[in-house]
């Protein structure tokens, strides 16, 4: 393990600019596919372009801070509210998907057995 600040720092945006890319492609790739199609198709999307945007957002402050620091904390404030919102309405969707599923399979028991 090193102490060298220097190595770290580079590491840590060598890692940034890789997670960043990579978050990026997915909503770039998924765009080809009929993601419109479904809800869960949408909010994946929504998910997926809430991340890229972030991570994005957090390379460009890397290398560029802007005059007012405000904007910096408005950008942060509004692009974690937008992964939040997207994760949370994931969320939703699959115990909304899961409880259904569940009733569903209680009632066919009882119906049959």
């Amino acid at each position: 393990m090193t102490h060298d600040i220097h190595v770290l720092t580079a590491w840590i945006i060598g890692c940034l600019m890789i997670a960043a890319l990579c978050t990026t492609a997915f909503p770039i790739l998924y765009a080809f596919f009929p993601w419109r199609s479904t809800l869960l198709g949408k909010l994946l999307m929504l998910q997926g372009v809430a991340f890229a945007l972030v991570m994005d957002l957090t390379v460009l402050f890397q290398f560029w801070a802007p005059s007012n620091i405000l904007v910096l904390f408005w950008v942060n404030a509004a692009g974690f509210s937008l992964v939040a919102i997207a994760t949370a309405s994931l969320t939703v969707m699959l115990w909304r998907k899961n409880h259904t599923n569940r009733k569903f399979k209680n009632h066919q028991k009882e119906k049959h057995g």
